[in-house]
């Protein structure tokens, strides 16, 4: 029988067989890969095992060449392919660990159940990672380290390598890692102010939407949130005030900066799911941008003190349109 051979990398070290074998047979059911395992028909070094065994870097996997056909397939259509990533304005930042994109506005994350012809990010980096990483992997598949609404834009991160997504991810629960967001807010934030508040999901909607309350009082449900806000400018939206703001949140929950902008009175401008007003057809329905994020000095993926994703040409024109003369510098 003739045997395809793989060589497991890095990243799969440690790694259940089963999990990569997954990735390699990713059109292919689960109990017809286990089967094909149990028969020999995939093979460690030589010999037969078990689906939970843990794969050293190194290791020689091979796996019987007719069950690889869709792989197959796949990597020559990849081959054909160039990556949409690759020299596009949505790349920040890439080293061999993390990738920072810029997300525009009304675009994805991850697949939704109907995503309207949106950008989908995820699907963009799964398949620039396929194309410029062949070989450096059998089972590591880059993911989002953390999420961004759809009318949300700026810096969103993925993971190249495992060490970069458990990196993150660590430093995120340390609040090692900072995330800035500016953000058209009505009213007039006149100076510094930390919300700490609690924050809980809706429980009835009749939408896929979900929202969440924001409280002053602590509920069995609730979690705390806690935002610094800082007024950057002011100007005026069709004769009501509003205030360019710069919000650090130092913590990560649902809709955090929304939520607590409209239990203090000052709700974002279009955020009408929270109480703003809404803005005419042609404007954003929503302006938040995760403009920067800060890392610790000297750390171990050697990522840069600090990096910002500039905002959009429609959320520039709306700063003119309210005539808010901002020079782009923050002042957490």
């Amino acid at each position: 029988m003739d045997f395809t051979h793989f060589t497991a990398q890095k990243d799969d070290d440690g790694r259940r067989l089963d999990k990569i074998i997954r990735k390699l047979l990713a059109d292919g059911d689960l109990s017809g890969l286990y089967k094909s395992i149990r028969k020999g028909l995939i093979k460690v070094d030589g010999k037969k095992s078990s689906p939970d065994a843990k794969i050293q870097e190194g290791a020689d996997i091979s796996v019987a060449s007719f069950l690889l056909t869709k792989m197959q397939e796949t990597e020559n259509t990849l081959s054909e392919k160039n990556s949409q990533l690759e020299n596009s304005d949505l790349v920040v930042f890439r080293n061999k660990d993390l990738l920072l994109l810029n997300k525009p506005y009304d675009s994805l994350v991850q697949p939704a159940s109907n995503n309207n012809g949106a950008i989908v990010l995820s699907q963009l980096v799964e398949e620039d990672f396929n194309i410029s990483h062949k070989g450096t992997s059998l089972s590591f598949k880059p993911g989002p380290l953390h999420r961004l609404d759809r009318q949300t834009s700026g810096l969103l991160a993925f993971s190249q390598s495992l060490k970069g997504a458990r990196w993150f991810s660590e430093e995120i629960q340390q609040h090692s890692v900072k995330k800035i967001y500016i953000g058209i807010a009505q009213g007039k934030i006149q100076e510094k102010q930390r919300w700490s508040d609690f924050i809980e999901r809706e429980q009835n909607t009749e939408t896929r939407f979900h929202t969440v309350k924001a409280d002053s009082q602590k509920t069995d449900s609730s979690k705390n949130a806690n935002t610094t806000v800082q007024p950057l400018a002011y100007g005026l939206y069709e004769n009501i005030d509003v205030t360019l703001a710069e919000f650090l949140i130092e913590t990560g929950r649902t809709h955090q900066i929304r939520a607590q902008s409209a239990l203090h009175g000052h709700p974002l401008l279009g955020d009408t799911a929270y109480g703003g007003r809404k803005t005419k057809p042609d404007e954003q329905n929503l302006y938040l941008h995760a403009y920067e994020l800060r890392f610790p000095q000297n750390n171990a993926l050697e990522m840069p003190e600090k990096i910002n994703a500039f905002i959009s040409t429609k959320f520039k024109k709306m700063l003119t349109k309210t005539l808010i003369k901002w020079d782009g510098n923050l002042i957490l």
